[in-house]
Formats: structure tokens, C-alpha cells, sequence
């Protein structure tokens, strides 16, 4: 695992710059929700470390149920904000998601596919806490965050618009 800070400065800025949230209570919404789903991987360190939280399919079913919680609250407590039950899960699915593959190329790497598969997906063997590697993701969020906050195209966007045709 990297160090906490760079799982959080990540997975905020990945979410952030793919979402592109639009309003101040929407960037606090997605922000809080990264901040989770960028911190919730590293709670089975007491066991199974990077086993039993670091895969798919336990991102997809904390997905579902910070969807659900989210959707619930939203319609029973009357609150002066929307909080975009929606895009917060997908918020706290993309930062997940960049927990565990920023964890790929540390220590024993992830089970990606746990409980399916036991096989650890890994590269370079990095210590977690290598300084190198950790201020490479630190450098990476700044350069998210920035590209987000002054306005570049989120990927898909860009993706789209290389593969229309211009005619």
C-alpha cells in the first residue's frame, strides 16, 4: 500500500477530474466520498491484507451500499442539499478503484479478483511506504486536480471526441 495520504490525494483527484462534479455541495459530496473509498481498502490490514478488501468485487458491493445509504438519507431526511447519491457512490468507486491499482506495484501487490481467485496481481515489488513512488502519486494528483480545476476535458470526452468522425 502507499502511504494513506497518497491513496487519498489520488483517489480525490482521479474522481474528481472523470466526474467533474458542478456545484460546491456536489465537489463536497464526491471529495468526502473518495476520501472513503480511497481509505476503506487498507481496513482488512489486520487480516488478509490486501486480500480481502483490496479486489473487485468487495469495491463493487461497498459501491452499492454507500449507493444505497446515500439514497436512503436522501429520501427520508429532509435536508437543504441534494447529496447526489449517485455520482458520490461513483465518486467512492473510482477512488477505490485507484486504491487498489496504485497498490499493484507494492510489496505482494492485490488478490484483484478475491475470493474468484487467490492469484496476486503485482509489479516492481515496491515498499509502501518508497518515497519515490510516493511522491510520483502526490505529483500525479496535482497534476489532476489542476487539469480539473482549470478545465481540460475528462477522459472519456476526450476519447470521444478523437474517435468521431470529423467530416
Amino acid at each position: 500500500m502507499a502511504k494513506l495520504l497518497a491513496h487519498q490525494m489520488l483517489g480525490l483527484a482521479t474522481a474528481y477530474f472523470i466526474l467533474r462534479p458542478e456545484s460546491i455541495v456536489q465537489a463536497i459530496m464526491y471529495g468526502f466520498t473518495a476520501i472513503i473509498g480511497s481509505t476503506v481498502p487498507d481496513l482488512d490490514a489486520a487480516g488478509g491484507h490486501r486480500r480481502t478488501l483490496h479486489n473487485m468485487i468487495a469495491c463493487i458491493l461497498t459501491g452499492i451500499a454507500v449507493y444505497t445509504v446515500l439514497l436512503i438519507t436522501n429520501a427520508r431526511i429532509s435536508m437543504p442539499f441534494n447529496l447526489y447519491p449517485l455520482g458520490s457512490a461513483l465518486s467512492y468507486i473510482v477512488a477505490y478503484i485507484t486504491h487498489i491499482l496504485a497498490d499493484i506495484p507494492t510489496g505482494n501487490g492485490v488478490a484483484l479478483f478475491y475470493p474468484l481467485s487467490k492469484k496476486r496481481v503485482r509489479v516492481l515489488g515496491l515498499r509502501y511506504d518508497n518515497v519515490l513512488y510516493n511522491g510520483l502519486l502526490m505529483i500525479l494528483s496535482t497534476i489532476l486536480l489542476c487539469m480539473f480545476f482549470a478545465g481540460a476535458l475528462p477522459p472519456y470526452k476526450i476519447i470521444r471526441a478523437w474517435y468521431t468522425p470529423h467530416g
